[in-house]
């Protein structure tokens, strides 16, 4: 019988070690997790309004900020994809590239939102 080739183990899409001792800290993670949940969605709206009205300074502020919280988080590609945005709204170019960036990202953050807000009810 020929050998079975297994896929490599998912990356899992997120994961605390970017909050360094506090990734064990329960509670802080819920917290992280809850304002994740309250407060990224918004920023994602922001940012699309802010690509749509090709205001490069604050597309490149909303991506930095976003940047950080998904690096906390160590959620890729979507890290990646924000640090191109914000290099792209520097070079003040390009309005579609950062919308189909920004599908994606969304996209994530949706999956996101949703895996936290089942955590935090199982948490409760």
């Amino acid at each position: 019988m020929a050998a079975e080739i297994m896929p490599p183990a998912a990356r899992p899409l997120y994961d605390f070690s970017g909050l360094g001792k506090l990734a064990n800290n329960s509670a802080f993670v819920r917290e992280m997790q809850s304002m994740f949940v309250n407060q990224v969605p918004g920023q994602i709206a922001q940012l699309k309004a802010t690509i749509e009205g090709e205001d490069w300074v604050t597309i490149a502020y909303h991506a930095h900020s976003l940047k950080s919280t998904f690096g906390n988080l160590r959620i890729e590609p979507s890290t990646g994809l924000l640090k191109e945005m914000e290099r792209i709204a520097f070079q003040h170019r390009d309005k579609l590239e950062l919308l189909a960036i920004l599908q994606v990202v969304a996209t994530t953050t949706d999956v996101v939102v949703r895996l936290f807000e089942q955590e935090l009810r199982l948490a409760a």
